[in-house]
């Protein structure tokens, strides 16, 4: 950023009638004036004074939808009264075509640039696609345009080909930043996108050999050798990431060269590498140090529990890490502990993955620790705050806050969740399975290591929670399946982890209390919360994006609980109505896992395996209403019947509102005719209005049950015919 601070206006031109056009975007001034700033003789900027349009329309239906919640159109189309292009000297040659250039006849004013670069800056790092662009020359590789609109704050439309969906258009943020509206791919790809295609990063970390000290404090100190892959070109720079709260001792190449390295400040989360002259295949060596882990009133605890080892970003790399944690801490790592040693009061432990993972992770403390051994599952590790759970008993004597055996419950519901998951998602590679109790109300999975939040050990989850317990644990588990074993390819898909998580911990919740009921009943609650927000709330697939133009509660509520419903839903049109036999629910998710186990899953590779375990039958309709969609249906049903010679013919009124006309649904209806027993039959509904007469009956039935098993999300109710 140094670059532009010092970049000065070099030449100028008046502009009539300008355009200039970008992939999606488009800026045009019918009059005004361009400077282009440089540094040196590179120019690094190019700044528009003079009122104009951009425009950009998003070529599918989610971002469309998503630009309209936001902005009130499906395309947009700004008054922009100047704007401030970062371009490369390629980029500027396309933009300078045409153009009279001179130079600058006078001294000018850089605020607008000068606001322009401020927007890039937030409070420990820099915008990193901006950096490596000026850094490394990267042309039309990469182009950021900072819109000054005259209705509301700036707008920066970017187009950057490292990023799995190249195109995007930000909004003015809280506190000078951007938070992304819409993404999508560039217009080269479309509409045969290849969505597995993954992000060009600078370079990928193959390999972590971590070495780590934490002694009394406590202190943390760490050597991390980094095996890295990448296609830049000598001298190029590439990005990492750092906890602020570290700070690096030293950089070294494994030929023992001193690595040149750039970071803006101390306490900044991110640092640049220059490339040395042969980056083909690369061994980095860092030292560090500083507070990873911090201790406070009873409790050690993570701020940035995966912030610990340097990272290049989102990228799947083996891990093998050695701690020497001083022996007055209870200690416990992610993957396979390999051997363990003591001596001198430092415990000496290695823990390995030796497969590809995405992040690691330890935790420590002054733990009590369960062990259980059971046959076919992972060694299973509890650690337990014992001393914070008798203060606050002590504290709060009048109330019972700890049930007695709270921690020998958890552990019992950990490896039963683990012989649940087993049996229908199929085993995990994991000899040891590790769990540890942390000073915070939410839970967060790790490979091979959960950290549970203290609340799940207040209560043994037998009492009157509603299963939130054994949900809330369970779903922690199943992150193993849902996250590593089979990990979801980019944010659009983040719902086949949380989603496909939550769901697992609803359905292991139902099999432990052999209560449907009370499965039952944190779907109608969840459906609720839904019902609430659906009008407002964007689709699934909009991932992280949700909370724009949204509530902070919306991308838990899309993800995990819509993520959770549209699972929930797959199996009921899977399952025997007649027998209520759910083989073939399994049979599908267990493939999901046998064919994308230590891999990446898409959406619509989800999709592909879903079709076929329907027959062969188009899902679109499915995912694009319940995945790429916002629409909850309300259905007010009748039914009436009348007694011929032949049986009883019934039928079926449903009328269907606060969806599109082609919203459609396959629901199950069942009859009950006593201790005659009982029929289901599934219905289509589909349209504003359907009629469907059932097949004949024997005679009229005692009860009528529409929207059975809470089959489809729905607000449901009954009316008279």
């Amino acid at each position: 950023m140094a670059a532009l601070d010092s970049a000065r206006p070099r030449a100028e031109t008046l502009l009539r009638d300008f355009t200039w056009s970008h992939d999606a975007g488009r800026i045009e001034v019918p009059t005004g004036r361009l400077l282009m700033y440089a540094v040196g003789d590179v120019p690094v900027a190019a700044v528009i004074e003079g009122d104009g349009r951009f425009h950009l329309s998003p070529p599918d239906a989610v971002e469309r939808w998503q630009l309209d919640r936001v902005v009130g159109a499906p395309e947009a189309d700004f008054d922009v009264e100047s704007a401030v292009l970062l371009v490369g000297p390629d980029t500027w040659r396309s933009l300078a075509e045409g153009l009279t250039l001179s130079p600058v006849a006078q001294a000018r004013d850089d605020r607008l640039l000068r606001d322009a670069v401020d927007y890039l800056r937030s409070d420990d790092q820099v915008d990193p696609g901006v950096v490596r662009a000026l850094l490394n020359q990267e042309g039309e590789r990469f182009i950021h345009a900072h819109l000054n609109t005259r209705d509301g704050g700036p707008w920066a439309y970017r187009f950057d080909s490292t990023r799995p969906e190249e195109v995007s258009l930000s909004r003015d943020g809280a506190g000078d930043t951007f938070e992304p509206v819409v993404s999508f791919h560039r217009q080269e790809d479309l509409p045969a996108v290849d969505a597995r295609e993954g992000a060009r990063h600078g370079a990928q970390v193959l390999r972590y050999e971590i070495e780590s000290w934490i002694t009394p404090g406590p202190d943390y100190a760490a050597h991390a050798r980094l095996h890295l892959v990448t296609e830049l070109q000598a001298g190029r720079w590439v990005p990492f990431s750092l906890s602020p709260d570290l700070r690096i001792d030293s950089l070294r190449w494994g030929d023992g060269a001193e690595a040149t390295f750039e970071r803006p400040r101390d306490d900044a989360g991110q640092f640049w590498v220059r490339l040395p002259s042969d980056p083909a295949v690369l061994e980095l060596n860092a030292w560090y140090a500083g507070e990873t882990v911090r201790y406070r009133d009873l409790w050690y605890y993570f701020e940035r529990p995966t912030g610990w080892y340097p990272s290049t970003g989102r990228t799947d790399a083996v891990f093998d890490m050695l701690f020497h944690v001083d022996d007055r801490y209870a200690f416990l790592g992610s993957g396979h502990r390999v051997e363990e040693s003591s001596s001198d009061g430092v415990v000496t432990s290695r823990w390995v993955m030796d497969r590809p993972e995405s992040q690691a992770s330890f935790n420590l403390g002054n733990f009590e620790e369960i062990q259980r051994s059971y046959e076919g599952l992972p060694s299973l590790r509890l650690q337990v705050n014992d001393d914070f759970h008798r203060r606050l008993m002590s504290v709060r004597s009048s109330v019972i806050l700890q049930e007695k055996g709270a921690a020998e419950a958890v552990a019992t519901d950990l490896a039963a969740s683990l012989a649940f998951f087993q049996s229908v998602y199929g085993p995990i590679d994991v000899a040891e399975f590790n769990a540890s109790e942390i000073p915070y109300s939410h839970g967060q999975a790790f490979p091979g290591l959960i950290h549970l939040s203290m609340g799940t050990f207040l209560s043994t989850g037998a009492g009157d929670d509603g299963g939130r317990n054994e949900s809330f644990r369970a779903h922690e588990v199943a992150h193993q399946w849902w996250g590593f074993l089979v990990e979801p390819h980019r944010d659009r898909d983040r719902w086949l982890a949380e989603g496909l998580a939550q769901f697992s911990g609803l359905w292991y919740m139902q099999i432990a209390r052999n209560s449907p009921a009370t499965y039952f009943e944190a779907l109608e609650d969840s459906r609720d919360r839904l019902l609430d927000r659906r009008d407002e709330m964007g689709p699934i697939s909009l991932g992280p994006r949700l909370v724009v133009g949204g509530r902070p509660e919306d991308y838990p509520l899309a993800t995990y609980d819509k993520g959770a419903w549209a699972i929930h839903m797959l199996r009921n049109l899977l399952m025997d109505l007649e027998t209520m036999d759910e083989s073939a629910f399994r049979t599908m998710m267990r493939d999901v896992t046998t064919r994308f186990g230590h891999g990446r899953i898409t959406t619509p590779d989800f999709r592909a395996v879903v079709e076929e375990h329907m027959g062969g039958v188009d899902m679109g309709w499915f995912f694009d209403q319940w995945i790429h969609g916002t629409g909850i249906p309300t259905w007010r049903w009748a039914w009436s019947g009348v007694q011929r010679d032949d049986g009883y013919h019934l039928t079926l009124r449903v009328r269907q509102s606060e969806v599109p006309a082609t919203f459609r649904s396959v629901v199950p209806v069942t009859l009950s005719f006593g201790a005659e027993g009982s029929a289901s039959v599934r219905v289509l509904v589909e349209g504003p209005e359907t009629l469907v007469e059932l097949p004949v009956l024997p005679r009229e039935p005692d009860t009528v049950v529409f929207n059975d098993y809470l089959s489809v999300l729905a607000d449901v109710r009954e009316e008279g015919w």
